[in-house]
C-alpha cells in the first residue's frame, strides 16, 4: 500500500530525478515483502510438540535457535509442523532438576524444550492409550456433534473408533483426531475439547 501511494505523491511526468525516486520506492516495496514473508516463516507452526496430555504448536520464534542445533530431528517441510513427543526425566534428581529449572529458574516450559524433544513414532502406543474417542468428545461436549459427523464422513471410520487429543492453539483450542491404530494425525477441528 506504501507504494502506490509514495508513487501517487512523487510521480510527475518529465520531473528530474524521477527514476531515482521510482528506484527507492521499488527498493522499499521489496524490503517490506521480504520482511512479511520472513515474520510469517518465523510465526508459522514449526513443531506439534505432545506434552503429557495434549498437544502444543511452536514456531520458530518461540525457540532459542541454540537449543535446536543438537536435536537430532528430521528437518522442518512444507508439509506442515513436525510431531515430536516430549518426556519428563525418569529419574528424581531430574525430574526435580527440571521443575527447578522450570518453575524458579524461569525456564521455558517442556514444550519449549527441544532438548526434551523426541520422535513422535515410537511414543505412538502411549499417545493413543492416552486419548479418548470422539464419541467421548461428542457426549461431553453436543455442541460439536456435526464436526464430529464431518470427521467421521472424512476417515470412514465411526466417533468411538477414531481418537483424540486436545490441541492448545494460540486464540482457540482444537481437537486433533487421530487413526486408532497407528496415531496418524487425521485433522482438527475447533471446539472445546478439554475433558
Amino acid at each position: 500500500m506504501l507504494g502506490p501511494i509514495l508513487t501517487w505523491v512523487l510521480y510527475t511526468p518529465g520531473k528530474k530525478g524521477l527514476w531515482l525516486d521510482m528506484t527507492v520506492i521499488s527498493l522499499l516495496q521489496v524490503a517490506a515483502l521480504a520482511w512479511g514473508i520472513k515474520a510469517l516463516h518465523d510465526h508459522r507452526p514449526a513443531f506439534m510438540v505432545h506434552t503429557l496430555d495434549r498437544f502444543e504448536l511452536v514456531s520458530h520464534s518461540q525457540l532459542d535457535p541454540r537449543e535446536t542445533r543438537g536435536v537430532p530431528l528430521r528437518s522442518l517441510t512444507d508439509r506442515g509442523p513436525l510431531l515430536v513427543v516430549t518426556s519428563l526425566p525418569g529419574d528424581h534428581s531430574g525430574l526435580q532438576n527440571f521443575l527447578d529449572q522450570t518453575v524458579i529458574g524461569n525456564a521455558p516450559d517442556i514444550q519449549l524444550r527441544p532438548e526434551l524433544w523426541s520422535d513422535y513414532g515410537p511414543a505412538v502406543p502411549r499417545i493413543l492409550r492416552d486419548a479418548r474417542t470422539l464419541d467421548d468428545l461428542q457426549t461431553a461436549r453436543p455442541g460439536t456433534a456435526a464436526r464430529v459427523a464431518a470427521a467421521v464422513r472424512k476417515t470412514g471410520r465411526s466417533a468411538a473408533e477414531l481418537r483424540f487429543l486436545p490441541l492448545a492453539g494460540r486464540d482457540f483450542d482444537y481437537a486433533v483426531y487421530m487413526d486408532p491404530e497407528n496415531g496418524r494425525i487425521l485433522g482438527a477441528f475447533r471446539c472445546v475439547p478439554w475433558l
